[in-house]
């Protein structure tokens, strides 16, 4: 993720960080569910993800945090198979989600809109 200045926000605690701060598991990347590698997007000249990466395992919680135009919805929809990526690899549970066809997809990622009016009832 990138800050409003355009520079590489970590996601994870530094390595000098407390002892009892919390840690994103480590594991081995085929273990993850959801594995981002690299991902770029842009929509016409502005760039959303500048190379994302990414390991959510199973039983995991993550937070997706930034201030507006960061890009949390564009990587969300890159999960839910939305949007490919311009560059990188988005894989949910070992496939690229924006191949999938609907009746697939829905078996394994599900989005809620920022927009409640976006739902469809």
């Amino acid at each position: 993720m990138l800050d409003d200045q355009g520079a590489q926000i970590p996601l994870s605690p530094p390595a000098d960080a407390p002892v009892d701060a919390p840690r994103a598991p480590r594991t081995a990347s085929a273990d993850a569910l959801v594995r981002v590698r690299r991902v770029s997007s842009r929509y016409g000249a502005v760039r959303a993800l500048r190379d994302v990466t990414l390991d959510v395992v199973a039983g995991e919680v993550v937070a997706v945090m930034g201030r507006n135009g960061a890009g949390k919805s564009t990587l969300l929809a890159h999960l839910a198979g939305l949007h490919a990526p311009e560059r990188g690899e988005v894989l949910v549970v070992g496939r690229r989600p924006h191949t999938l066809p609907a009746r697939t997809l829905v078996r394994s990622v599900g989005l809620v809109p920022q927009d409640p009016g976006l739902l469809l009832y």
